[in-house]
Order: structure tokens, then sequence, then C-alpha cells
């Protein structure tokens, strides 16, 4: 019954939408992180004079401090978790063993 679900072509088509999606919340979270170029312009009419002139403004914020790291770590955790467990062959260990621990533990050195 296992083989039948993990060969069913509409989970792996839901699975892979799945992966999409939290790819494309990568990239979001990445764009965030670039700041956004603002230009803007108008007419200003100083009240005194009676004169009206063109404005032009430019702006650029500097990402000193905010950089959406925490968005960006967020979205590829969720990224990793949406990774199918199949991709590697059955029978092979998730993680490599471990070593294991001393039965005896070093003694400390002692100043002579």
């Amino acid at each position: 019954m296992t083989a039948a679900v993990a060969d069913n072509p509409d989970l792996a088509r839901w699975q892979n939408r799945g992966r999409t999606k939290r790819r494309a919340a990568l990239r979001l979270e990445k764009a965030r992180g670039v700041p956004d170029l603002t230009i803007g312009g108008g007419v200003r009419r100083f009240e005194q004079t009676d004169d009206e002139a063109l404005v032009f403004s430019l702006t650029l914020p500097l990402p000193l401090f905010d950089r959406n790291q925490g968005g960006i770590l967020g979205a590829t955790a969720q990224l990793a978790k949406a990774r199918p467990h199949n991709l590697r062959p059955r029978g092979s260990r998730p993680w490599p063993p471990c070593r294991k621990r001393p039965t005896r533990w070093p003694q400390p050195m002692r100043k002579s």
C-alpha cells in the first residue's frame, strides 16, 4: 500500500507544488532584503514670492540593520522541510553514524 501511495502522480504533483511555492517564498524574502529605489516629482508653490518650482526627489534606503535575514532564514527552513524524503536510496541512513562516546574520560593534566 505504501508503494501505491508513493507512486501516486497526484501526490507527487502536490508535493512539487508545495516546493514550488516555498521556492517562490524564498525568492520573495531575498527580494525584500534589497532596498527599493523611490523616485518622485511634483510642483511646489512658494506663497511669499508667488513662484512655482519643479521638485524631484530620489530615495534609496541603506540596509545597514534590516537586510531581512530572518525572513530569508525562515523561508530556507520551510524549503528544506518541503524536500522529499524519498530522494535518498532505500536502506541508507539519514545521517552519518555518530562516534561512540569514550568509556573512560581523559584525566586532567596535573602541574608538576
